[in-house]
């Protein structure tokens, strides 16, 4: 197996830095579902417990469509930010 090069100081902060903001992402959609789906924390975080980034995003995603008709474009700008992530 040949060896691998040493990664650049800049290859490892630009790792780090999207692993931060994946994870922030991730908990506003956690945080998000939980609003929208009325759940209390502990339950909200039980549904959300075994589903990886995408599944999360499609379930987010299908609660926001039901939301009301005066937020409709919130949920439409909604929509294409997870069609983004995905």
């Amino acid at each position: 197996m040949p060896k691998a090069k040493p990664r650049s100081a800049k290859d490892i902060k630009a790792i780090g830095e999207f692993v931060i903001y994946f994870s922030r992402l991730e908990f506003v959609i956690r945080a998000l579902f939980e609003r929208l789906s009325g759940l209390p924390a502990e339950h909200a975080d039980v549904v959300v417990a075994n589903l990886d980034f995408a599944a999360l995003c499609r379930t987010t995603g299908a609660l926001a469509a039901t939301i009301s008709e005066d937020d409709q474009k919130a949920s439409k700008r909604f929509q294409n930010l997870i069609k983004e992530c995905l």
